[in-house]
């Protein structure tokens, strides 16, 4: 299946090999689990989710998550890689 926006389908199976994500993570996560535990956030939805490395991250904190993408392939990745509903 394809989007709108093949050249992003195209780039799925790319995606995390250009992402440092072992050190971009550490990094991002607890800014954002500060933010959203302050808020008493807990159910999150990334509106362009890509393969889903920051859901896949703030599930395993608990929280409940979502994510969109323009591009169906980059969410079956982001299902794959443990964000999917």
């Amino acid at each position: 299946m394809t989007g709108p926006h093949p050249a992003f389908d195209s780039l799925a199976d790319l995606y995390d090999l250009f992402q440092d994500w072992k050190t971009r993570l550490p990094k991002e996560i607890p800014v954002l689990h500060r933010i959203l535990s302050a808020e008493k956030v807990e159910t999150v939805l990334d509106a362009a989710c890509g393969t889903g490395a920051h859901l896949a991250a703030l599930a395993e904190l608990g929280y409940r998550v979502t994510g969109s993408d323009i591009s169906p392939e980059m969410v079956e990745h982001a299902d794959a890689n443990g964000a999917g509903p």
